[in-house]
């Protein structure tokens, strides 16, 4: 809700751009309320037509005013009469066409050049009647109806201010014009004139509260909206950035299911994939058939690492290849499943079926190949590509709550890698299996893998290398980017506007009932309910004005008397008291909207009992008539007479009252139901007044005074109950329309709170995917719009402990049998045990400090020490330096103790085999199109190779790893030399449990004064 401070007139916003933006708005959002102007304009039309009616059914008060005027001017007034009527007629006439016209028609009702030619025709239907009339006739005639047109200009018509102005200042000024010159005969012309300019003076000053208080409001309105669109556009645009990095990582259809899980309840312990497991986590995982498998090893890798040296040189080429790779991938529609060190590894026909898959498989495999020839020449390198091609079943998804990588497995997948390792530099290597699917589009020739291979001859699979291509392959996807870019959004920031304007009024019209326009939603309706309008208490000030004018005009065309004045001056008093207390804000009587709604009602009611006041003269005047009236029998002697008396101009009474229904519209923060209750009070009480025995002698005989020359149409009491009821009936529909435009205000507010809190949930749920893709510091590097993501990021760390730890008999306990449901219940187990691996990472001394970096089948690696906020600094000694290695070894005994508990509970005996190794590694992120972080360097290998050579239940780590780690208290099983790939013969032992507790600070100077020269602290990279 906005403050009294906050709700003071804005005339022009600073921001031309803006200002221009707002007019526009301002003017569509008034076209959506200008109905009420034609409908007022037929309302006027209507009553021309009816009092026409009346007059010539009503003989008897005609009989009567003849005789009082004679019949020599029968003659005149009948010539006139014709002349007028048909005038009249015709101008109403067109008055109705062209309401119905705009009531059907929304784009004529749209069209800029409609407000000027309804308010001319409206103007003219009043104006033109009255031109052709007899002259001397009351300066009144057709003033509650030029106050109405002017009222509704202002509060209705879709223009900016000045026009506004204009527009009902030249009405106001050609009315008072043409009455001066068609009345000038009349008695008391000056006093009338100057009452008509009170009157129609205070319709257009309430006009312009109206137009001000709804300028004020659509301003702050318009600021909330555009703040709407503002965090729709960044909420769209983070939803945009988190797909493209999620649908990097893992295929839609799956992205969009964990995400709503997600947001639903977090992902919890629901059951999932392919059923059953009522206690198991959820799984991702669905089984796809058939699905052609891509493995594709970059062959001397090894050798061109070593003789670069740097790792982070390392991973700049391997970035470069990665990602000339990844475009390839999506070129001929496949999906990267993982980079496992220098292997890349891709999939086709899964998640998304394609009949074509073991062709673009083979084009994909020719393709990489070329690629690696560009990069032999352009590097001078000696390096070459050996791809291996299978087709068959995978059961594909995610496993585990942390770093999410879309994976494959099944035991196609295992021969898959066996056609790439039994391959040959520089050829594809196809399964017989994929040569089914190839349709006769390659030549292929004899490859005799399974000679190479035993799990390949054990499967019964025949190999062949691609030769020839017999069919192109045509690239599509070019085009598929072109209507994808065709099909992006151009829209101008202001054609988006209007379209989120547009939606937020269809919002509000399926939020509201249409009876009541109470929401449907109760919460919003007490919450509306509970909104502060400051411009309630300003609004108070306009019954001051009505009250002040209509005892102005009264003491001019009624009469001076006390009990006027002095109601008059208490009414002006005490409303404004009230409005300056509401303004103040400072009662919680003002919290509740029926409170607040019963005082405006009373407030008016009060400003209307004033009005009637103003009559007492008229009561008086009208008994003296009754009693006299034997004595009148010409209109000289009525004339006479009646100027004798204190109430010359009564009719003048129903023009006050239209105008308190005028200011009880403006009332804001008042329900619609209520000011049409106090509408209809008003006007009832207005009608009854006029057609009591004295106030309706008072305007007989009033008529006969007002009209010298006897031509009027109908009674004058009769006209105003008619204009009395035409007028409640069109601020009916108004106070709706203001109640309507009040209330989507408020939803568009809302709508800006509700958009806010969506936003926040956004980010966080952006926040939590990507922690659950790549490391926290890793994932606020990509969320920060400041980085340029094209870029390699990677960072380079001297001291980081790595761990492997793997279920080697895990392989025994998959199978694809149909007990297992083709081995998705061994991987929902799978699941579960990594699942609970992961939930450690939530432990306080570990959520800062260790991080998982990936799973391999079985294989759970993590690292400590790559925390940016945690790193060393120089001079810290030894035991601090390497604490996050204790901490990474404090893991890996929890992860054994989680296996021993699911062991006991699922009768299980699954083991781990660990290895732990410290050092420098790389760390980064490759693929730019399909980020993917891993580390590199030769800590990270020999920490593998830790695991791999180790014993299963054991934790193998190397001497220098021994060394640091023993003044945490480990004991160690020594274990002897180890042959390592490409590091020959590495002492190693094995870590068997926690000692006596942390050494000394007398051994530990010892133990760092020995070992001091073999663990250095060089300078910090990256």
């Amino acid at each position: 809700m906005h403050s009294s401070k906050s709700l003071k007139i804005v005339r022009k916003f600073s921001n031309a751009a803006v200002e221009e933006s707002y007019s526009n708005h301002l003017i569509s959002e008034k076209r959506s309320g200008f109905h009420c102007f034609p409908i007022g304009m037929g309302i006027c039309a209507f009553f021309q037509i009816l009092t026409h009616l009346l007059w010539w059914t009503d003989t008897s008060f005609h009989a009567e005013s003849q005789r009082l005027i004679g019949a020599d001017n029968k003659e005149k007034d009948d010539s006139q009469h014709s002349l007028f009527v048909a005038v009249v007629m015709g101008m109403c006439s067109l008055g109705v066409l062209v309401v119905v016209l705009l009531l059907q028609n929304k784009k004529l009702i749209s069209s800029p050049i409609c407000p000027p030619v309804v308010v001319l025709i409206w103007t003219a239907m009043i104006l033109v009647p009255i031109s052709v009339r007899s002259d001397n006739f009351p300066l009144r005639v057709g003033l509650g109806w030029v106050m109405l047109e002017s009222f509704l200009i202002w509060v209705t018509l879709p223009v900016k201010m000045p026009v506004a102005a204009l527009y009902s200042g030249s009405i106001g000024i050609c009315h008072t014009v043409l009455v001066a010159w068609k009345g000038s005969k009349q008695p008391m012309l000056v006093n009338q004139l100057l009452a008509n300019v009170i009157l129609l003076g205070a319709s257009n000053l309430l006009g312009i509260m109206a137009f001000h208080f709804n300028d004020t409001r659509q301003r702050l309105a318009f600021l909330d909206t555009r703040q709407s669109l503002e965090v729709k556009d960044a909420m769209e645009e983070a939803t945009k950035e988190q797909k493209r990095l999620l649908f990097s990582v893992l295929p839609r259809h799956l992205a969009d299911r964990m995400a709503k899980d997600m947001e639903a309840s977090g992902g919890g312990d629901q059951d999932g994939g392919g059923g059953g497991g009522g206690g198991f986590k959820k799984i991702y995982m669905n089984r796809h058939e058939p699905v052609s498998i891509l493995f594709a090893d970059i062959v001397g890798f090894t050798s061109m690492s070593a003789a670069i040296g740097s790792a982070s040189k390392l991973v700049e080429i391997l970035n470069d290849l990665f990602t000339t790779f990844d475009s390839l991938s999506e070129k001929h529609k496949q999906v990267r499943i993982k980079i496992l060190g220098d292997c890349y590894y891709c999939i086709c026909g899964a998640p998304e079926d394609n009949p074509e898959h073991a062709v673009l498989c083979v084009h994909m495999g020719l393709a990489v190949v070329e690629a690696i020839k560009v990069f032999q020449k352009r590097t001078n390198s000696n390096v070459d590509m050996r791809v291996g091609i299978h087709t068959g079943a995978v059961l594909a998804g995610v496993l585990g709550q942390r770093q999410w990588q879309f994976d494959v497995y099944s035991e196609d997948v295992t021969l898959a890698n066996k056609m790439e390792s039994s391959g040959r530099p520089g050829r594809v290597h196809i399964s017989n299996k994929t040569l089914e699917f190839l349709n006769g589009q390659f030549e292929v020739e004899p490859g005799d893998g399974d000679a190479q291979e035993e799990k390949l001859r054990m499967a019964g699979i025949k190999t062949f290398f691609i030769t020839k291509v017999l069919v192109p392959f045509v690239d599509d996807s070019v085009e598929e980017k072109k209507t994808k870019k065709g099909q992006g959004n151009d829209n101008s920031y202001g054609e988006r506007l209007e379209a989120h304007l547009s939606l937020q009024q269809k919002n509000f019209a399926k939020s509201v009932n249409k009876v009541t326009l109470q929401f449907k939603d109760t919460d919003k309706e007490k919450a509306y309910a509970k909104v502060e309008d400051p411009s309630n208490g300003k609004s108070f000030f306009g019954l001051t004005c009505i009250v002040a004018a209509t005892a102005a005009a009264s003491a001019l065309i009624i009469s001076f008397q006390t009990v006027g004045f002095t109601s008059a001056s208490l009414t002006i008093i005490t409303v404004s008291v009230i409005g300056l207390w509401i303004m103040t804000g400072r009662s919680a009587f003002l919290g509740k909207m029926l409170a607040r709604s019963v005082l405006t009602i009373v407030c008016v009611i009060v400003a209307v009992a004033t009005n009637f006041s103003y009559l007492v003269p008229c009561f008086q005047a009208g008994s003296i008539k009754s009693r006299n009236s034997s004595a009148l029998t010409t209109r000289q002697e009525v004339v006479k007479h009646w100027a004798d008396l204190s109430c010359s101009y009564p009719a003048y009474f129903s023009v006050f009252l239209a105008l308190c229904l005028f200011g009880l519209s403006i009332m804001s923060n008042t329900a619609s139901w209520l000011k049409i209750i106090a509408s209809a009070l008003i006007t009832l009480m207005g009608i009854t007044v006029i057609n009591l025995g004295s106030i309706h002698k008072a305007y007989s005989y009033s008529e006969i005074f007002s009209f010298p020359d006897g031509f009027d149409l109908v009674l004058e009491s009769a006209q105003a109950g008619i204009f009395l009821l035409l007028i409640f009936a069109l601020m009916c529909w108004l106070n709706r329309q203001l109640d309507s435009s009040s209330r989507s205000l408020f939803l568009q507010k809302h709508d800006v709170g509700r958009l806010g809190e969506q936003a926040v949930a956004l980010r966080e749920r952006n926040e939590a995917l990507m922690c659950n893709i790549m490391p926290q510091h890793v994932a606020e590097h990509f969320l920060d719009k400041t980085q340029n993501h094209d870029q390699l990021y990677s960072h380079n760390y001297q001291e980081v402990g790595v761990v492997f730890a793997s279920m080697p008999n895990f392989s025994d306990f998959y199978t694809e049998d149909a007990v297992n449901n083709q081995g998705l219940e061994c991987l929902r187990f799978l699941n579960e045990v990594i699942s609970d691996y992961d939930a450690i990472l939530d432990y306080p001394k570990f959520k800062d400090n260790i991080i998982k970096i990936k799973t391999i089948g079985s294989t759970y690696m993590a690292a400590s020490g790559l925390n940016p906020n945690n790193q060393v600094q120089p001079g810290e000694v030894l035991r601090e330096r390497w604490r996050h290695l204790s901490l990474l070894v404090e893991f890996v005994f929890e992860m054994k103790n989680v296996l021993d508990r699911i062991n006991k509970e699922s009768y299980n005996q699954f083991v781990l085999r660990i290895g732990v190794n410290h050092g420098p590694v790389t760390a980064g992120v490759i693929g730019a199109t399909k980020p993917a972080y891993d580390m590199w360097g030769n800590s990270v290998n020999v920490a593998s190779r830790m695991e791999s050579t180790g014993k299963a239940g054991k934790m193998q780590v190397t001497e220098e790893c021994y060394k640091i780690l023993r003044m945490y208290g480990y004991e160690f099983e020594l274990r002897g030399y180890v042959s390592v790939k490409g590091k020959g013969d590495l002492l190693t032992y094995f870590l068997i449990g926690v000692g006596k507790g942390e050494l000394s600070d007398e051994e530990l100077e010892a133990l760092e004064k020995q070992e001091a020269d073999s663990v250095p602290l060089p300078p910090a990279e990256g």
